[in-house]
């Protein structure tokens, strides 16, 4: 998620600051490659969190068994 364009990624942070307040910043974001959590891990989260029918196969690339 995010933008490639800083003048679009500025635009949507003006239009954001208009309904939420100028508290909010923008971030640079490093991508991130390989897994973060285990599958156990996500299950929990996920089951503490009231997630249901999470479909695993979108985010395989992050987990680990």
């Amino acid at each position: 998620m995010g933008f490639e364009d800083p003048a679009e990624a500025v635009s949507e942070l003006g239009q954001m600051r208009n309904q939420a307040g100028s508290h909010l910043k923008l971030y640079r974001v490093i991508l991130v490659e390989g897994p973060l959590v285990t599958r156990t891990d996500l299950e929990r989260c996920n089951e503490e969190a009231g997630v249901e029918d999470f479909d695993f196969t979108r985010i395989k690339e992050y987990i680990t068994e």
